[in-house]
């Protein structure tokens, strides 16, 4: 997902123009500057794009963890709290006895 910083050439003429008065061309040496400017640009974006991808990686895989985590505590608890639970239920559904001590 890499994306080229593409300059407008003709836009920076027109506002170093604007800005400053000055008429510069593509021949200029000034623009030998912008060039190196937007390879520069390129590599730090394009390290920044690697970063960020890595990030998310990581990010995701240590939520799917978390989820995982979370999942099997549940299940645990549900697996300890469940039954008894169940099992009351089911007295009081075939006794039709509420009182606490069942």
């Amino acid at each position: 997902m890499k994306s080229a910083v593409v300059l407008d050439f003709k836009r920076i003429i027109a506002e170093v123009a604007a800005r400053h008065g000055m008429l510069v061309s593509q021949d200029d040496p000034a623009m030998l500057l912008v060039t190196m400017n937007e390879v520069v640009l390129q590599q730090v974006f394009g390290k920044i794009e690697a970063r960020t991808e890595e990030i998310v990686v990581s990010l995701e895989a240590g939520f799917r963890s978390a989820q995982r985590e979370a999942l099997e505590a549940l299940r645990g608890r549900r697996g300890k709290l469940g039954s008894p639970c169940v099992r009351r239920f089911r007295r009081i559904l075939t006794l039709g006895d509420c009182t606490r001590e069942n």
